[in-house]
Order: structure tokens, then C-alpha cells, then sequence
């Protein structure tokens, strides 16, 4: 579509790499400002640790990536070092990664959205699809709210935590999963790198206009937030956690202000894998969902392969272990 190019997966026992590489087209501008068509800034993503299990988990993933030829990728980082670079306190000490993108999903959705538009797509907002009908081999005929009918030779289900709804199979196979944000006020420069923390259920920037958007703590709500699809409400302890969590590790930071709560829902598989690929005994029929919060760096490779299936193309790439049929066939 433009704005970003699939690059590769890198398929090794028990990992799966996706990489996204990014260029300049259509005149979307690649930075993180706010007067950006397109948000994409590479910065530094540093992993920390809080303890020294933790500390034990990033040590593994250096012998991972020297096993597979990447550890020019990443940078160990020293107690000190964390202090240093983050103005932080409580780390025992970080894993840096060179090369990593930063990105404003909904300007990133929007530029998608109008470069596809300017291809010939028609995009159809704020009409709900109620069930897909097949009325012949290849005929669906896909029924809105209000009586809104699409009749199409294709469907792909992309739809994530809610895909189940119009997949009754998928039931208990793509789990809803409810994660929770905050946006602080503005603060002074803290650190340059994107942040992971807790193992990566806590994540963080902090943008260019000073603010920090940070995610997690959904170890912290009861059931950990499996199961909820509600994305209308918010749970007040864990915004709670999400700001302690800065007034704990950063003392710049005792004072800090929420200016903006929420939550969303994600879709879990119980490998923490996506769905990709035409669902098995329903042919032209396609599933790209279930991607356990890691969408963006999959998306564009998922979304890739299966235009090319469609078109009836082979070549496609994409790693046997995200096909439906490890999930539906029983196998």
C-alpha cells in the first residue's frame, strides 16, 4: 500500500522475526511529529529488568540472538548505564535493540486507508457486519446492520479479538484480551529508546512533545483482563498501577498528571501466534486475526500473503505454523 513495505519473516525453531521495513512514498513524512501525515521515527527499544529473574530472561535472549547471527542487534545496558540514559532507579539492568520503529498507529491506519482509497478500495466506516453468507461456491454475500449487503467472490475475517463473532468455530480458539493506556503531560526529556519493562507487559514512549504514552499493568486487574471485549470503560486500578509505575522507576517524575486513559482489545491464541490463510473446508474464505499483541510488526507480512493467495499466488511466504488448520482441524 505504500507507506510501508512487508520485508521477511526469519522462521527458527521456536522464533518467529517479522521485520517492517519502512520508506518514504506518496509524500507521507516517516517522523514522529505532530504535524507528521505518517508517524514512524526509528529510535533505540531498550528491555529492563526489575529483578534478577528478569535479568536472567535477557541474558537468554542475547544467547538467542548470537545463536541466530543477530547480536549486533542489541546492546547490554548496566544498572548504571539505565540510570544514565533513562534518568531511572529500580532497574537491574536493560537489553538495548538498534534499529527499531517507532509508530502512531492511527495516522499510520489513516495514511493505509487513503492510499488504498487513491488504488480504487472502498472503504466502509460505522456499519457492523451481523453474519457472511455464501451464496454460491464463490459468492458471499456479507450482511451490515441497518440492511447493508455486500456481495463479494472473497471475505478475509480480519477482525481480530472479535472474530468469533462471525466465526462461531473461533470461539474459544482467539480469546479477547483487554489492555489499558495512559497519556501523561508533558515532561522534560527522559530518555531517546522506546521501553520495555515487566517482561513486556509494560511498554513506553515518551513523544516528541514531552508526553509519555504507557501500556500494561494487565497483570495487575482481576483475571488479568482475559475474557473482557468491553474497550468502552476503563478499570481504575490498573490506570492507577500505569501511573505508580512511572513514580516508582523515574523520580523526574513524582508529580506526573494523566491527561488521557483507555482501553482496547486484543485477540490472544493459545501459542500467542496469529491465524493467517483460507479457513480449512471454506474455500475464499480468509482469517488474519489473533495476533496476542503483536500486531504491527506482523500485519503487513499477514496482510501481504493473503492478497497474494487470493490472487491465486504461491509464493507468498508466510511460515506454515500461522496456517488455520493448527487450530481448527484439531491437529
Amino acid at each position: 500500500l505504500g507507506a510501508c513495505t512487508y520485508d521477511r519473516f526469519i522462521d527458527a525453531p521456536g522464533i518467529i522475526f517479522a521485520r517492517v521495513g519502512c520508506k518514504r512514498e506518496h509524500g507521507h513524512d516517516c517522523r514522529l511529529y505532530p504535524s507528521a501525515k505518517l508517524a514512524f521515527c526509528c529510535l533505540d527499544q531498550v528491555v529492563v529488568a526489575s529483578s534478577e529473574k528478569e535479568w536472567e530472561g535477557i541474558l537468554s535472549q542475547v544467547a538467542a540472538l548470537k545463536t541466530l547471527g543477530l547480536e549486533h542487534y542489541a546492546t547490554l545496558w548496566s544498572r548504571e548505564r539505565c540510570e544514565q540514559e533513562m534518568h531511572s532507579q529500580g532497574f537491574v539492568g536493560g537489553l538495548c535493540y538498534d534499529d527499531v520503529w517507532q509508530v502512531w498507529p492511527a495516522r499510520l491506519v489513516q495514511c493505509l486507508m487513503q492510499d488504498a482509497q487513491r488504488m480504487g478500495a472502498t472503504i466502509i466506516t460505522r456499519c457492523p457486519v451481523e453474519r457472511v453468507e455464501r451464496l454460491a461456491p464463490q459468492i458471499f454475500q456479507v450482511h451490515g446492520v441497518s440492511g447493508a449487503r455486500v456481495r463479494c467472490g472473497h471475505v478475509v475475517h480480519a477482525t481480530n479479538a472479535f472474530a468469533s463473532r462471525l466465526l462461531p468455530s473461533l470461539r474459544s480458539k482467539i480469546v479477547p484480551v483487554r489492555g489499558h493506556m495512559i497519556v501523561t503531560n508533558p515532561q522534560s526529556p527522559l530518555w531517546p529508546v522506546s521501553l520495555l519493562a515487566n517482561d513486556g507487559f509494560e511498554y513506553a514512549q515518551q513523544r516528541l512533545d514531552g508526553r509519555i504514552a504507557l501500556g500494561g499493568m494487565r497483570l495487575t486487574a482481576p483475571g488479568k483482563d482475559v475474557g473482557v471485549d468491553d474497550d468502552t470503560t476503563v478499570n481504575e486500578a490498573v490506570i492507577k498501577n500505569l501511573r505508580q509505575f512511572l513514580v516508582d522507576h523515574f523520580p523526574p517524575l513524582q508529580d506526573v498528571q494523566i491527561e488521557y486513559q483507555w482501553s482496547g482489545i486484543m485477540g490472544f491464541t493459545q501459542d500467542h501466534l496469529p491465524i493467517v490463510g483460507e479457513l480449512p473446508s471454506s474455500p475464499h474464505e480468509y482469517i488474519a486475526a489473533g495476533y496476542s499483541g503483536h500486531g504491527l510488526p506482523f500485519t503487513f507480512g499477514c496482510g501481504r500473503a493473503i492478497a497474494w493467495m487470493i490472487a491465486g499466488r504461491t509464493d507468498h511466504g508466510l511460515p506454515p505454523v500461522l496456517a488455520p488448520s493448527r487450530i481448527l482441524d484439531g491437529s
